[in-house]
């Protein structure tokens, strides 16, 4: 019994805490962006950084230039589509350069 009555709280924090309705594209905008400067920032790191030759460089320099304008600041005027697809696009870059590397 004592356990069930700790599952009631826990259930009512879980179910307070869900949106109600639609993400919008904000928050859309905002958890790309997390996982954007996530993987630039394991691809940064000292250990893997030192491992990229010149053409990764320019490829991990052109698309973080390339993706900054819209997690940074106000963002180019594009549809909430248009930037989420450029920001997934970033992400998978540094995913797979991070993942090349190590």
């Amino acid at each position: 019994m004592k356990r069930y009555l700790l599952l009631a709280p826990i259930l009512c924090l879980m179910l307070a805490g869900c949106p109600a309705g639609p993400i919008t594209p904000a928050a859309t905008a905002l958890a790309t962006c997390d996982q954007f400067a996530a993987a630039l920032h394991v691809v940064s790191q000292p250990t893997v950084f030192a491992k990229l030759n010149a053409t990764t460089i320019n490829l991990v320099t052109t698309t973080r230039d390339g993706v900054q304008p819209f997690c940074t600041g106000p963002a180019p005027d594009v549809n909430a589509t248009i930037s989420s697809i450029a920001i997934d696009a970033g992400t998978k870059v540094l995913t797979a350069v991070a993942a090349g590397v190590q």
